[in-house]
């Protein structure tokens, strides 16, 4: 759970619209300060311990309704993995705000397929780090 109540879910479906869980995460975000809308491609870059990892997906779908916000993503070409990633923030009918992140995937490059158990741990970390990034952004946005 987020927080509770109208008002946090409003913040963190700004967060996740703005990419700002993703920069709190770590990633650099291109196109900078853009809105999440389907069809938009956009480019993560990701620090690891010896080097930096470019991936980059498309938004294939976008999720809004009164009590949900979302957004799935699917990796394009050159993309070390296939797959979807999937942010959604959804509104309880008692308040709680919940933030959940799936993702679905499979090797998509050769040192993916060798290197799967590090692969998975990276994927793990960073679904963490979006996770706690939601946390802290909604707290920072509380009069």
């Amino acid at each position: 759970m987020v927080g509770h109540g109208q008002s946090v879910f409003d913040d963190a479906v700004q967060n996740i619209k703005r990419w700002r869980i993703h920069e709190r995460a770590g990633l650099t975000v291109t196109p900078q300060g853009a809105e999440v809308r389907e069809s938009t491609d956009v480019i993560l870059l990701m620090k690891l311990l010896i080097g930096y990892v470019t991936v980059s997906c498309r938004v294939v779908s976008v999720t809004q309704s009164r009590d949900q916000w979302g957004f799935t993503y699917g990796t394009l070409p050159h993309h070390v993995e296939r797959g979807e990633e999937l942010f959604l923030v959804a509104l309880a009918p008692d308040g709680a705000v919940t933030f959940t992140v799936r993702a679905m995937s499979r090797p998509g490059h050769f040192l993916t397929k060798v290197g799967a158990p590090v692969a998975q741990l990276i994927q793990r970390k960073a679904t963490n780090k979006y996770l706690q990034a939601m946390v802290d952004l909604v707290k920072e946005e509380k009069p």
